[in-house]
C-alpha cells in the first residue's frame, strides 16, 4: 500500500555488497550466527513462534539484552524460500500473519499500546485476507 514507506525503505536498504559490516535491527533466520551464551542468555526461539518472526523476536531481544546484529556484506547465503506452502499457501500465510500479530503483541505489551495492535491486527487481517485470495488465484491460473 505505501512501498516507499521508511520502515520498507530501510529494510530494503541497497547497499554495497564490497562495504563493511552493517548493523542491523534483526537478521533473517534463514541464516544467521550468534554467539552461543547469547542463545543460552535467551532461551534462543520463543517456541509460539510456529514459523515466521521468531527471528524478528530474537533480534529484538538481542538488542534489549545489549547484543549487537551486523550484517556482513561479503557473505552470500541462497535461500530457496517460499517452498513450504506453494501447493496450498493458505496455512502458511494464515501462520504468517499469526506470527505477526504475536510478535506485535509481545514488542508493544502495554495499555497504552492498544490502539497500535487493534489497527495492526486489522492490517494484518485484512493482508491476510488479500494475499490468500491472491494466491489462490495464481494457483487456479496455472491450473488451467
Amino acid at each position: 500500500a505505501w512501498p516507499r514507506n521508511p520502515w520498507t525503505r530501510r529494510y530494503k536498504l541497497d547497499l554495497d555488497p564490497a562495504g563493511g559490516e552493517v548493523e542491523a535491527g534483526w537478521l533473517s533466520g534463514s541464516c544467521f550466527l550468534v554467539r552461543r551464551t547469547a542463545w543460552e542468555r535467551l532461551g534462543g526461539f520463543d517456541e509460539r513462534f510456529f514459523m515466521f518472526f521468531e527471528d524478528v523476536d530474537l533480534g529484538r531481544r538481542l538488542s534489549e539484552a545489549g547484543y549487537r546484529q551486523v550484517w556482513i556484506p561479503q557473505a552470500v547465503v541462497t535461500h530457496l524460500g517460499g517452498h513450504s506452502y506453494r501447493s496450498d499457501p493458505a496455512p502458511m500465510l494464515k501462520a504468517h500473519h499469526e506470527s505477526a500479530r504475536r510478535y506485535v503483541a509481545g514488542a508493544y505489551p502495554h495499555w497504552w499500546q492498544a490502539p497500535l495492535r487493534a489497527v495492526v491486527t486489522a492490517g494484518l487481517a485484512a493482508r491476510q485476507r488479500a494475499e490468500v485470495a491472491a494466491a489462490r488465484k495464481r494457483l487456479t491460473a496455472r491450473a488451467d
